[in-house]
């Protein structure tokens, strides 16, 4: 009597158990399906691009903007492009020039060692329809051959600037500034021989960046 009364027991709850399960499957909603007018209202949620910052410090040391646009920061490179070809041509202007005054100081120098009763410092020669010293001469050839180092300096710099500017650009569109991080304290503990003190606890919250498509 006493088994048969567990087995009913046993039953009893076995057959609430089943029932509790169809009516949570019965409460559930259905999934959603493409052709449903309710799944295109939602709006499809995926995560957002990630930038490989290593990757797109490389693409601008190999090519001048072509970080920029791995990252997307297409507008920055007729900029980069545009400063590359106003200090190409202020260097190109300064060693034209640099040659041809070192040219004409050669020639004088020439002068003076085939004909020794000429004035070092009355005799001129003729660059760009100037008569010029020796001293002068000298003095615009080191000027414009300093003019131009400074500006290959200048491009080397540029080329620096545009590979960081890439590199802290990729870094920028990877860090995640939405509203999903969250700053908060709560009360903490310190155990330690001597006791338990009270304190507080900075905990920071990152979620995942997510951006929201349409569906189609």
């Amino acid at each position: 009597m006493r088994q048969a009364g567990l087995w009913l027991v046993v039953w009893a709850l076995a057959a609430a158990g089943a029932f509790g399960q169809a009516d949570s499957a019965a409460g559930r909603p259905a999934p959603l399906r493409p052709g449903d007018s309710l799944a295109a209202a939602v709006p499809m949620v995926r995560p957002a691009r990630v930038y490989n910052p290593r990757t797109a410090t490389l693409r601008s040391l190999a090519v001048p903007g072509w970080g920029q646009a791995y990252v997307r920061q297409y507008w920055t490179i007729p900029i980069i492009y545009a400063g590359y070809g106003t200090l190409i041509g202020i260097a190109r202007w300064n060693h034209v020039r640099y040659r041809a005054y070192r040219t004409g100081w050669q020639l004088l120098l020439n002068r003076f060692a085939k004909d020794s009763t000429l004035n070092k410092q009355t005799t001129r020669s003729a660059v760009y329809g100037r008569e010029l010293t020796q001293d002068q001469l000298r003095y615009l050839t080191s000027a414009f051959r300093r003019q131009r180092d400074l500006t290959f300096i200048g491009l080397a710099a540029l080329h620096a600037l545009q590979t960081v500017e890439a590199n802290v650009t990729a870094h920028l569109k990877t860090f995640d500034d939405s509203d999903d991080i969250s700053l908060h304290l709560r009360p903490g503990s310190l155990t330690d021989f001597g006791g338990t003190p009270l304190g507080l606890t900075l905990v920071v919250r990152f979620e995942p960046r997510q951006r929201s498509f349409p569906a189609k």
